[in-house]
């Protein structure tokens, strides 16, 4: 494990000489997005909506998500469950799955020219479709089902009967649909034949500038202010700036007869006559969907959850939905009085647009012609006068770091001694702190100065260079981990390593990892942890993680005997873990001795017994085991009757 740790600090040191100390000079590699291919689609070809339901979507392409954009429409079913679902185009079914979470009961088909359409949060699949599924969990009772198809050649017609709309997965009852190229990309559905009836034009709720650093273009403040107002043409006010700045602005779309608010198609900022940006949500990879983080802005939405979407492009972002000229949609202008307008657009051409004037004045710096670099992230003011920890690394490698964060070159010694290592070191008891420069395209390891904490950053996690500080505090009950800066986008998920003290077992029983959701306000359960060995931990994004205990078990309520839209016989059992979750992997629910599937609804709180083919008796003996994420058991017997 150590072994790991050196070998991997000695070829990063080695990276970094080569690459050069100063971040803010060698930037990461600029790709061009590739632009997916949407040639496959003719004007011939007739798309049926999917769905007796309704004719209104709640959601369109291209909306923020947590960690990714939408990839489809999601259909109104007016907060029911069970109305059909038909095939959009004549194909083959390609996948089914069954889970908790996720697109949850969900139908793949793929259509004869290669691309595909996804039908997701079902209630249940067609009969057939449903017995084929539930002949093959019911040999081992699993609840997750996920099987490619396509081999069987069960083709559908456009227009047959596919499934019915639920609320599984995540979410509401509604309807998701997507459609995908034959690349398995997905597309906005729109540039189909489907329709929506909408000529009510998107709407402004604010606007924010970043102002930016004229040397570097890191981003020295943030400021936001709500935009009021109606009609298609809005005054967004005035800005004084002595330099360079980016705008992002929250804009929604607005359809008829619907009461949601969705994602803009088209966004424009103009100078005088010049296009400076333009953002068009036609497709994208699902590869490239966390770029969402660099697509918006970041610290807002994580904040307050509004998604401002930034109106110029920072490094990372390789989205196919920009077009650009040489600033990157960046305004740097000369001083004086200037004009931009900011013109947002739906599918179907109604618009709204907004001017800003913006007076520039004791520019320090020339405006760029050309801009190639644009941090993605803000700039880590490491404190003026940290101590500095002298540790002779051995096997347990850790890193030369300055304490402004620049990274000291390997120092001539012994080859069997390495020499020694400045780690950043905060005073106070219990601050077990470093800090360092990471670099997009290589494989890291950042370790903290007692190396009981140390992250594995693969080469590909980054959306640009990252100075960075981890810090482990140990002196309460149970650690804590931040991070500075204080939350951090990443492209791919980095694993967290973390050895416990054998002390914890004694005295904190289930104990586990929480994440902090800054703004909801709480901790979510991220992954079990143990005493005494290494816990690994994937991050989606680095910010601050608790490790806590769950000492209670479950609450499970009294059982409910009733038919489900299929008309079968289910027991659905209320059940609920306020800390940790439900374990339904675990858990079990048993009727007069037989086991089922026992499947979980996590927005509903329930699990449920499902076996095709039950038939209750007049009294039934139910038992149910549940667990929770942090492994506690509650066994609970219960008798109901036959209604």
């Amino acid at each position: 494990m150590w072994a790991g740790i050196t070998d991997a600090s000695a070829q990063q040191a080695e990276d970094e000489q080569n690459v050069g100390l100063d971040a803010d000079i060698d930037r990461a590699h600029i790709d061009e997005p590739a632009r997916p291919d949407l040639s496959f689609l003719s004007d011939t070809t007739t798309y049926l909506w999917p769905t007796s339901a309704s004719p209104y979507i709640s959601s369109t392409f291209g909306e923020t998500r947590t960690r990714h954009f939408h990839a489809g429409l999601d259909i109104r079913t007016w907060g029911r469950e069970g109305y059909p679902v038909y095939a959009t185009r004549d194909g083959v079914v390609h996948r089914l799955t069954i889970a908790p979470d996720g697109y949850g009961i969900a139908v793949y088909l793929q259509h004869d020219d290669g691309s595909y359409s996804i039908y997701a949060h079902l209630n249940r699949f067609e009969e057939s479709l449903m017995a084929y599924a539930d002949s093959i969990r019911m040999k081992d009772y699993s609840f997750r089902f996920d099987r490619l198809l396509g081999e069987k050649k069960i083709r559908v017609k456009q227009g047959d009967l596919i499934g019915f709309t639920g609320s599984t997965g995540i979410g509401p009852p509604h309807l998701h649909f997507e459609l995908r190229t034959p690349e398995n990309i997905p597309f906005n559905p729109l540039r189909t034949s489907l329709e929506i009836t909408d000529d009510i034009p998107p709407y402004f709720s604010g606007l924010a500038v970043e102002h930016l650093d004229p040397e570097n273009f890191h981003r020295k403040r943030l400021e936001t202010r709500s935009v009021s107002g109606s009609g298609e043409e809005l005054d967004f006010g005035s800005i004084h700036t002595e330099g360079p700045f980016g705008l992002a602005v929250n804009v929604h779309d607005r359809a008829n007869r619907t009461p949601n608010h969705y994602a803009v198609y088209r966004l424009l900022l103009i100078h005088e006559q010049d296009t400076l940006f333009t953002s068009t949500k036609d497709a994208f990879s699902y590869t490239d969907a966390s770029q969402m983080f660099v697509d918006r802005v970041f610290d807002i939405l994580r904040e307050r959850r509004d998604g401002y979407q930034r109106l110029y492009l920072v490094n990372g972002n390789t989205l196919p939905f920009y077009e650009t000229g040489p600033t990157r949609g960046v305004i740097d202008l000369p001083e004086g009085g200037h004009r931009l307008t900011i013109v947002a657009e739906d599918y179907y051409g109604n618009r709204s647009s907004g001017t800003l004037a913006v007076e520039v004045q004791n520019r320090s710096k020339d405006p760029a012609e050309k801009i190639l670099s644009i941090p993605a992230y803000p700039r880590l003011k490491f404190d003026a006068n940290p101590r500095q920890v002298a540790i002779r690394p051995g096997p347990r490698s850790a890193f030369l770091v300055r304490t402004d964060g620049t990274i000291l070159p390997p120092q001539p010694g012994p080859a069997e001694e390495p020499a020694p290592v400045l780690v950043h070191r905060k005073e106070g008891a219990g601050s077990n702190q470093a800090g360092r420069t990471l670099y997009p395209g290589k494989r890291q390891i950042l370790p903290t100065p007692d190396q009981t904490l140390w992250l594995d950053i693969p080469k590909d996690a980054l959306f640009d260079t990252l100075n960075v500080e981890v810090i482990l505090d140990d002196q309460g009950p149970l650690p804590k981990i931040r991070f500075q800066p204080e939350r951090i986008p990443l492209k791919r998920p980095v694993r967290l390593n973390l050895i416990l003290p054998d002390s914890l077992s004694a005295n904190h029983d289930y104990i586990g990892f929480y994440g902090y959701d800054t703004s909801r306000d709480r901790y979510l359960f991220l992954e079990n942890a143990e005493a005494g060995t290494v816990n690994r931990l994937e991050l989606h994004e680095l910010g601050p993680i608790a490790v806590m205990n769950d000492p209670a078990p479950p609450w499970v309520g009294r059982p409910v005997l009733e038919r489900n839209l299929g008309e079968m016989y289910v027991v659905q059992v209320p059940a609920v873990d306020q800390r940790s979750g439900i374990d339904y992997s675990r858990s079990s629910v048993i009727v007069n001795g037989e086991s089922g599937i026992t499947e979980y609804d996590p927005e509903k709180h329930r699990l449920t017994f499902y076996k095709p083919g039950f038939e209750p008796q007049e009294e039934n003996r139910v038992e149910v085991t549940a667990y929770n994420r942090a492994g506690n058991r509650i066994v609970r017997s219960f008798t109901i009757q036959k209604q």
